[in-house]
């Protein structure tokens, strides 16, 4: 029973986001004018992909495992966990984040100034965490802090915002 209740606590916590600033994003101008071109829902479209991209790649699958194996020496929901794999992937997730972030900054129109301003939260704190990821060993119950705390109301409030452009 006591099994039971653990894991279903884990799977709420990477559902809802487990856990505990840096460069400014590049304002490319190239890829301003390309947002630019984009109609509404393309835009829409666009930052949905963006929000399951942190949620499934680089938090659930990255983030919030290795933040949990440094701390349990398990994934986020008490499986054994490959760390040389999930950090393999996460690193490759993060390859995506400079595109996503000159879009997201690329976005001229006021209505998406909320959504801006979640995403610049959301992106520096990714960028603290991932400057202690890539700084140190990730080892089992190494206590490590990935500083990952406010990563959740960051990401909920960037998903709050996206949602709120189709009212």
């Amino acid at each position: 029973m006591k099994k039971l209740l653990t894991a279903a606590m884990a799977v709420a916590l990477l559902l809802t986001g487990c856990g505990s600033s840096g460069e400014k994003g590049n304002g490319d101008e190239g890829k301003t004018q390309e947002t630019t071109k984009l109609s509404d829902k393309e835009i829409y479209t666009k930052l949905k992909e963006v929000s399951s991209w942190y949620t499934s790649e680089l938090w659930n699958d990255g983030l919030c495992d290795i933040s949990w194996y440094t701390k349990q020496g398990t994934s986020a929901i008490g499986q054994d966990l490959d760390i040389e794999m999930t950090l393999k992937r996460y690193n490759e997730a993060l390859t995506k984040m400079e595109e996503y972030n000159s879009f997201i900054s690329g976005l001229t129109d006021a209505k998406y100034d909320d959504v801006k301003y979640a995403w610049d939260k959301l992106y520096h704190g990714v960028k603290e965490s991932d400057k202690i990821v890539q700084a140190n060993e990730i080892t089992a119950k190494s206590g490590l802090d990935l500083k990952t705390g406010v990563l959740s109301q960051y990401s909920d409030a960037f998903k709050d915002y996206i949602a709120k452009l189709q009212e």
